[in-house]
């Protein structure tokens, strides 16, 4: 019997992060029976493997975070409508930063996000849009693990910084009403880390305009980016700070950090930035590896999944889905964002007990096994055979 053909695509990204994401997804797509075409648009040849894929009749296209989803045919139809290929829209940023490439009409799209929230911020924005929610999905580690007492990583965070002075500077190129109007969504947000940024912005906005058009919400959400980058700049300045302030040494690799206040810190060490094969390389180093993202208060980050699966510990913060996944000083460690300093004081301990965090690494790793990106192929094939 003749397989069924996923095509999945590749580009650039930063770090190369997605190329990783097709190469973990094509794991998946095998282990269900399919044969697998990965197109990437870095080739020379583009035309010609995109037609040569089409060809074979795909049942589905699978593109992180969008990657083609602008391929028309000569009628200027989307491609995926013109062959009725299901095309799979994977989002692992929030959905704000991929607009343009929502906007695109596609009647075969379904778009795939990381966190309820995201659904919930797809709906104010678009009518009759085909989406559902799975999580992150780790990147399995297929070298020999290195034993614990031989990681010679304690602490690993891998990240850009940026260093703002406050709403004021970085929304000051906007006129009056709307810096105070944004400035209020980013001040609650701070005092508010389990709220999702797009639900308080839809909040503040019916609060002062009663019931808001879609069109309408859609465009102010590109005014969220910049409130986004802000948060996720303070929250990790917020992060960090409270390890320094605690003691707690710390390897840093990320754009930008050599301009911040911790570039003259004996506690932590600064390095550029470096690509995904490199950080899984760390990982395989690390005995904790630590993770903020904002953006994704109800899912998390794949480096939560990516860390365990590479035997390190993940230290992130409490969220719905890793605490429905994962159990404190078991099988991870959370902090919590209300009580930063007390819940970074509470590690101290555990940072010299190498047994003790071996236990939980040891954990980790056998509760992320079903957390891979194989499994959310899986759910995504689930999705489409509904």
């Amino acid at each position: 019997m003749k397989k069924p053909v996923a095509l999945l695509f590749k580009d650039h990204s930063q770090y190369d992060v997605l190329g990783h994401f097709a190469e973990a997804a094509t794991l998946g797509f095998t282990n269900a029976g399919y044969d697998v075409d990965i197109v990437d648009f870095r080739s020379p040849s583009i035309k010609n493997d995109l037609q040569s894929a089409l060809n074979r009749r795909p049942s589905l296209a699978l593109a992180f975070n969008a990657i083609g989803y602008n391929i028309k045919d000569r009628s200027g139809q989307s491609i995926f409508d013109a062959c009725n290929v299901p095309f799979c829209c994977f989002l692992v940023d929030h959905p704000m930063y991929h607009l343009i490439r929502l906007d695109e009409p596609n009647q075969n799209r379904l778009v795939l996000c990381v966190d309820p929230s995201h659904l919930n911020f797809l709906e104010r924005c678009y009518d009759n849009i085909s989406a559902a929610c799975i999580p992150h999905g780790g990147l399995p580690c297929f070298l020999p693990e290195i034993p614990f007492t031989e990681r010679d990583i304690p602490l690993l965070f891998c990240g850009s910084g940026y260093q703002y002075d406050g709403p004021e500077k970085i929304l000051k190129n906007l006129p009056e009403e709307p810096r105070h109007f944004l400035t209020a969504i980013l001040e609650e947000c701070l005092t508010r880390p389990d709220a999702a940024l797009t639900d308080v912005a839809a909040q503040h906005l019916t609060a002062r305009r009663g019931d808001v058009p879609r069109r309408l919400f859609r465009n102010f959400a590109q005014g969220l980016i910049t409130v986004d980058q802000f948060l996720i700049a303070t929250r990790r300045n917020q992060l960090l700070s409270s390890l320094h302030r605690a003691g707690i040494p710390l390897q840093l690799y990320g754009n930008h950090w050599e301009h911040s206040p911790f570039a003259s810190s004996n506690l932590f060490q600064i390095h550029p930035a470096v690509d995904c094969s490199t950080m899984l390389q760390l990982m395989r180093r690390a005995r904790i590896v630590l993770n903020m993202v904002p953006s994704f208060p109800s899912g998390t980050h794949e480096r939560v999944f990516t860390a365990m699966l590479h035997g390190a510990v993940s230290l992130t913060h409490r969220g719905t889905l890793t605490e429905e996944l994962f159990t404190d000083h078991q099988d991870i460690l959370f902090y919590d964002w209300n009580h930063l300093d007390a819940s970074i004081e509470r590690l101290r301990p555990l940072l010299n007990n190498g047994h003790a965090l071996a236990e939980i690494a040891r954990s980790g790793t056998a509760a992320a096994r079903e957390q891979t990106w194989g499994h959310r192929i899986a759910s995504l094939l689930e999705i489409i055979q509904r």
